[in-house]
């Protein structure tokens, strides 16, 4: 699993999935709108979508305990309002909590509730999980953003060039085949760098045909 619906419109309304609107809630609930295939907007902030209406989720890490969000058990913080209620030190202040979102949900495996991602060989994800994610991809402005395949396709067209040239000009195959190796290596290491830095993703190679 690498995207998330943002919602569906349903008898003229806009029905948001979950996580996006706990973010919406968060803003204060602004105004949303969703352009099917193109993008999704709550107030100012704007965010692109697939042809399904989904967004590509950014993950932060493996899921569970130490993982990427900080778990509570319900007893801790039953004991804990208890403690708080009677004057006493509670294991788990409430203000830990203040201004903050909190999800509720299990990570027992009897709930069947564990999903595939891509940290899932590290650890169990659960649901609740993705939902967090969602909610921190929006709110710290951390969507995935997917290039067009016409830039991989301008890059594929330049890199061939050059290599084309490199074969009418210089007359050594082991020159030739060096650069190119650099050259890709080169082009791996920029769609690398741009994925961790800026979460662009773009593709190495053509995924698709291309059609005018």
């Amino acid at each position: 699993m690498s995207k998330s619906t943002a919602g569906w419109h349903i008898s003229g309304e806009v029905v948001l999935q979950l996580g996006v609107a706990s973010y919406v809630k968060a803003l204060g609930n602004p105004r949303v709108e969703i352009q099917t295939g193109k993008f999704f907007r709550a107030g100012t902030d704007r965010f692109p979508l697939t042809e399904a209406n989904e967004f590509l989720i950014s993950w932060y890490g493996k899921g569970g305990l130490g993982g990427a969000f900080r778990y509570y058990s319900i007893d801790s913080l039953i004991a804990s309002a208890l403690q708080e209620k009677e004057k006493i030190s509670p294991f788990i202040p409430s203000t830990q909590f203040k201004d903050k979102i909190v999800i509720v949900g299990g990570s027992a495996a009897g709930l069947y509730d564990f999903k595939s991602t891509p940290f899932t060989s590290m650890n169990p994800y659960p649901g609740m999980e993705i939902t967090a994610t969602v909610i921190s991809n929006l709110l710290q402005q951390d969507i995935l953003r997917r290039t067009s395949s016409i830039v991989t396709l301008l890059a594929i067209i330049l890199f061939s060039s050059i290599i084309s040239f490199l074969f009418a000009k210089v007359h050594s195959l082991r020159i030739v085949i060096g650069c190119t190796m650099i050259i890709a290596f080169l082009w791996m290491t920029v769609a690398f760098v741009l994925f961790q830095a800026k979460n662009l993703w773009i593709d190495i190679t053509i995924q698709k045909s291309l059609s005018w």
